[in-house]
């Protein structure tokens, strides 16, 4: 059985370890991660009518790269991912970034 910890998982979703701490209570510790362990990685997200896989990187401040491999589930049809009104999607805002990344992935910075 392999194992991992909270930070390489956290790294493969581009996200903080703390934050994947957080949202698995389930784990006993933080060190290292049971083989084939479920892991919630963030909330969950009801898309809206008017969502766009765009629209909802920019207003969380993560990609919509970011979003689409946090959910490996959501169809690609042209290279465009499909989302539709109802769907639940995972979003995992980026965390710890300096003032220049959080601009370019559509953040508002708030002196």
């Amino acid at each position: 059985h392999q194992h991992a910890s909270p930070v390489q998982a956290a790294a493969r979703y581009k996200t903080d370890w703390l934050q994947l701490w957080a949202a698995n209570s389930h784990l006993k510790a933080p060190d290292t991660l049971p083989a084939y362990q479920p892991l919630t990685l963030g909330p969950m997200y009801a898309v809206r009518p008017s969502d766009t896989l765009q629209s909802l990187a920019t207003r969380f401040g993560t990609t919509a790269t970011n979003i689409l491999d946090a959910n490996p589930d959501v169809d690609l049809v042209d290279n465009k991912a499909t989302i539709v009104p109802g769907d639940h999607i995972c979003i995992l805002p980026w965390v710890c970034l300096t003032e220049a990344e959080s601009a370019a992935a559509g953040a508002y910075i708030v002196n």
